[in-house]
């Protein structure tokens, strides 16, 4: 087997793009949380309720063709960070990112870039705690893009 060949920044950039305009889109969020590019952000989460979406390493080209086309993958993160009071509103939360990560599945994601469709969105881990403090939780879940571009 070959050496894996690491997805390039230019390349994974479309992917990235897609991926938080999806997100931007998903129409299920508590009525308390209106998604904009100011609480769900690329790379970053804000101290308040928030979306982190986060690229994981292993960001790689799965198979290149002659023609200059290729499959690849993009591992992701997102965190849903919210202040919780009690055990009902902490489930809440979890169910939040739960119903969000499993719409993204099941929805197709619009491409900016004609020369890409989208081929698999998975989640790799169940919804879980990953930071918390006095007052705030985030529960994260990894996901897997799988796209195709067309040269």
């Amino acid at each position: 087997m070959g050496e894996v060949e690491k997805l390039t920044i230019k390349d994974a950039e479309s992917a990235q793009n897609a991926v938080l305009d999806l997100i931007l889109q998903y129409p299920d969020f508590p009525k308390t949380f209106k998604a904009s590019n100011k609480n769900v952000k690329w790379n970053s989460i804000n101290t308040d309720t928030s979306i982190g979406i986060y690229p994981l390493s292993g960001a790689r080209y799965i198979k290149k063709y002659v023609s200059g086309s290729y499959t690849a993958q993009m591992p992701f993160q997102i965190v849903y960070r919210s202040s919780p009071t009690n055990n009902k509103s902490s489930i809440d939360a979890q169910m939040v990112l739960e119903n969000l990560s499993k719409w993204l599945e099941d929805t197709g994601i619009e491409f900016a870039d004609p020369h890409m469709t989208l081929q698999e969105i998975a989640r790799t881990s169940v919804v879980l705690p990953i930071m918390q403090d006095e007052k705030q939780m985030g529960y994260g879940v990894n996901m897997q893009l799988i796209y195709f571009y067309k040269k």
